[in-house]
């Protein structure tokens, strides 16, 4: 799964490139990408969530394109929709965001609030992406819609046209919703990604107006009150990972504990079941892993593959 990963990021940078360049994309090393991510997911799809918990600051745009390729093949599995639009889905998701090349930086990569000209420069990105995936040869329709549809919102107050909820299709809501979950939980260079839960609990809050709520429902209880990757700090002062979650319990997921808050010390990584009727332990809160000076890349590499 990490290569996997690896794989896919230089992949986007070089796509990225390409675009800058004002070169085509070809359909078929995206096809191949995300069918072995695909491949991937129905073997472990737990492994490769705990993939979109490790970020990189300065690789936010790289990164966040993956994430939502995964998570919105993680969604429209739960859905049970059908192997062939799941991987058009995903195939669309993970080029959501190429329009974004033909932003300028001192915008993308502003290190604050953009302006209202700025913002209206960078609402630009998803009619550019659009553009981009429209020249895609025997790319299907479903993958070129979601593309430019990912800001649209069910109130009609999304871009870049303004569709109203009866104007979107059910896979349009979906990566709105996958969209902006990663993009809330993400670090960047001028801030702090929130905490899984949190991010989840303000996105309830935008029902009905950002998201089409049963939907959001579902994604919610697939994705549990805390997602696989999350990091936790247990009652008893251990920490560790997410690593299944609960649907009956979601408060109890298993925890895979590495790490003692209270003697500040490393522990050989088990497995701790939350949900068991033996355990007495439970969660606290989430954490990020520079609350306890973690390093969640390293502890992933060695503890969980």
């Amino acid at each position: 799964a990490t290569r996997l990963y690896d794989e896919a990021r230089e992949f986007q940078k070089k796509a990225f490139e390409k675009v800058r360049q004002g070169a085509p994309l070809d359909l078929a090393p995206v096809a191949s990408l995300t069918d072995s991510m695909m491949t991937s997911l129905f073997r472990n799809q737990d492994a490769l969530l705990c993939l979109t918990r490790m970020r990189t600051k300065d690789a936010y745009l790289l990164e966040h394109s993956i994430n939502v390729s995964i998570l919105m093949m993680v969604f429209a599995r739960a859905l049970g929709l059908d192997e062939a639009l799941i991987r058009q889905l995903a195939q669309g998701a993970f080029l959501h965001d190429i329009g974004k090349i033909r932003i300028p930086d001192k915008i993308l990569n502003k290190p604050g609030r953009l302006t209202p000209e700025e913002y209206e420069i960078m609402k630009k990105h998803a009619t550019y992406s659009a553009e981009v995936v429209s020249e895609i040869a025997g790319m299907a329709d479903v993958s070129k819609q979601v593309v430019a549809r990912h800001h649209e919102r069910v109130d009609g107050q999304g871009y870049p046209r303004g569709l109203s909820a009866s104007e979107l299709t059910m896979y349009d809501k979906m990566i709105s919703i996958v969209d902006v979950y990663d993009a809330m939980t993400a670090d960047r260079v001028y801030k702090e990604g929130m905490v899984p839960f949190k991010a989840l609990k303000l996105m309830r809050g935008m029902a009905g107006s950002h998201f089409d709520e049963p939907l959001l429902m579902k994604f919610i209880a697939v994705m549990g009150l805390h997602p696989v990757g999350t990091l936790v700090k247990l009652d008893s002062g251990k920490i560790g990972m997410v690593i299944k979650s609960n649907r009956l319990e979601p408060l109890k997921p298993v925890v895979k504990v590495f790490y003692n808050a209270k003697s500040k010390t490393h522990v050989a990584p088990y497995d701790l079941d939350l949900g068991d009727r033996y355990c007495q332990d439970s969660i606290e809160k989430a954490i990020k892993p520079e609350d306890f000076r973690l390093d969640l890349l390293r502890f992933f590499k060695e503890s969980m593959l």
